[in-house]
């Protein structure tokens, strides 16, 4: 139930992911993983389960390591198929063998029948469907159905339950609140603080980490560093720590300049010496006074190298600097600054999951849509972008949506189309800089087509962050973001003089960002103001 990682290193293609990283997580503990999107967390993670095998270093886990898969093997076969282990379905097949041998009750079947049913118990066997169909009620998946007809929110809760009910003494979890609504993330936190295994769990959720986490480890330009307790504790642990390293980096940078000045004077005091002028010897003896300037000079040469090798030491013994990442959200001032009062106005607009909804929305308001899924959010927020006569759209009220697969830059054939339908009023030099930044690719002509993952994320990010829209539609906006990103969309939102309608799980986007919240429940909704 432990891990043990020694002096582990690997490579990505030519970047060094993990350099020398030392790790040791003890039985029970349950720890979080943070870091920037290709930090190398899920790298970390497949080395753990033995996916990869690491270019230098070594892992050792004490235990059955469980993980959750990226995708079923098999789309076309049954939830509970799927969710069935195959140890265990051997293990029933094994066991109701042996039990049609009972009809001759002799000492051999007898013998067999018991050892079969020790392993199917031990397996979970007996109360496996049991907690099969209460967990699947709580994650509010269908018990039936193929995984094919499964959208791919819940083929994410699949993969979750099928780990969940596996009997591991090392459970790894990378983002497993994705796609997660209240109820299933509450089932989540519920198992993993019964359980008595050891977690590792790559997370981008604050609330969730604070919620689960004993440790959390941050892995930062291939180093990890351990601080006790959830992200929160953590965060507060390592600003501390980095303030204080700067502070001694500052006092000891202090004293080497302090040092340095002083060893140049006593360089230019040397010089001046040994060169002798016959002027200032007065009425001394040329060759005594000459001798007196070469002693002093000499002298003062002594010191100066004296001092240059404390000033090596020092040097030497410099603390570093605290690493500061200046990458960050570039806003260009031609933003609007207008934004008219009332930006849109529902007047009893039906869906397909909500009836009747009535809402004035004005400038200022960032509404959050919650609800469990399938309640109906992302319909509503398509509704918003349609004709529908209820949907009545204030005069010259510009609407910006963002989706949470990035469906807004599908239309879009270059970054520099998406930045501009973003905001025609950005300059070629603005649009530099926020690639730049943003660490896209530096032509604002290549296609979005030949963008990474990562590259889409962060250019559906940019193109937020420069919007000229006055109503912005967002539909699970954290979905893909680190931490950095989340905080620094966080920062943006909070400082949009329009208005907003968005639907996210981030328990913390919506405590900070949110002055209402409109939950769908079932065929009725509620609008609180906070």
């Amino acid at each position: 139930m432990s891990i043990h990682v020694m002096t582990l290193s690997h490579f990505v293609g030519l970047k060094k992911v993990l350099d020398a990283v030392q790790m040791e997580i003890d039985p029970h503990q349950k720890v979080a993983l943070v870091g920037k999107n290709g930090s190398g967390k899920s790298t970390l993670l497949k080395l753990i389960a033995g996916e990869l095998t690491p270019d230098a270093g070594t892992v050792q886990t004490m235990g059955k390591v469980a993980v959750v898969q990226q995708l079923p093997p098999d789309l076309h076969i049954t939830l509970t198929d799927h969710l069935t282990p195959p140890a265990l379905r051997q293990a029933r097949e094994h066991l109701e063998a042996a039990e049609s041998l009972l009809a001759d009750p002799t000492e051999e079947n007898l013998s067999l029948y018991a050892k079969a049913e020790e392993v199917f118990r031990e397996l979970g066997g007996w109360d496996f469907s049991q907690r099969m169909e209460q967990l699947l009620s709580e994650l509010g998946l269908p018990e039936r159905q193929l995984l094919s007809q499964l959208s791919g929110g819940q083929l994410r809760r699949v993969m979750l339950a099928r780990v969940m009910l596996e009997n591991a003494d090392i459970y790894l979890l990378d983002e497993p609140t994705n796609h997660l609504d209240v109820q299933g993330k509450k089932t989540l936190v519920q198992w993993i603080r019964d359980s008595s295994a050891t977690m590792v769990l790559a997370s981008h959720d604050r609330a969730f980490m604070d919620q689960v986490a004993t440790r959390t480890l941050v892995l930062e330009r291939g180093h990890l560093t351990a601080f006790a307790g959830g992200y929160s504790k953590a965060m507060q642990q390592k600003q501390e720590l980095e303030t204080a390293q700067m502070r001694d980096h500052q006092a000891q940078s202090r004293k080497v300049d302090a040092l340095t000045q002083e060893v140049q004077a006593l360089k230019s005091s040397a010089r001046s010496s040994n060169t002798f002028n016959h002027k200032r010897a007065g009425n001394q003896a040329l060759i005594m006074a000459k001798n007196k300037a070469e002693y002093a000079g000499n002298q003062a040469d002594k010191q100066a190298r004296a001092m240059e090798r404390r000033v090596e030491r020092l040097r030497e013994q410099m603390p570093d600097k605290p690493y500061q990442d200046r990458q960050q959200l570039v806003i260009p001032e031609s933003l609007p600054t207008q934004y008219p009062n009332d930006l849109v106005r529902l007047e009893g607009l039906d869906t397909f999951c909500t009836h009747n909804i009535h809402l004035t929305l004005k400038k200022g308001m960032r509404v959050a849509l919650l609800g469990e899924n399938g309640s109906g959010k992302s319909t509503l927020l398509k509704a918003l972008q349609s004709s529908n006569p209820a949907v009545l759209i204030g005069s010259h009220v510009k609407v910006y949506f963002c989706g949470q697969h990035h469906e807004e830059l599908q239309q879009h054939k270059t970054m520099l189309d998406a930045l501009l339908y973003s905001n025609p009023k950005l300059k070629l030099a603005e649009v530099y800089n926020i690639l730049g930044h943003l660490d896209l690719p530096r032509d604002p002509r290549m296609e979005i087509a030949g963008l990474s993952g990562g590259e889409r994320t962060r250019l559906s990010l940019a193109c937020l962050s420069v919007t000229d829209a006055h109503l912005l539609l967002l539909d699970e906006p954290t979905n893909h973001l680190d931490i950095q990103s989340i905080e620094a969309l966080e920062d943006f939102l909070l400082a949009f003089g329009g208005g907003m309608v968005f639907a996210s799980h981030d328990q913390r986007l919506v405590e900070k960002v949110a002055t209402h919240t409109l939950t769908l429940q079932g065929q009725g909704h509620v609008l609180v103001d906070r």
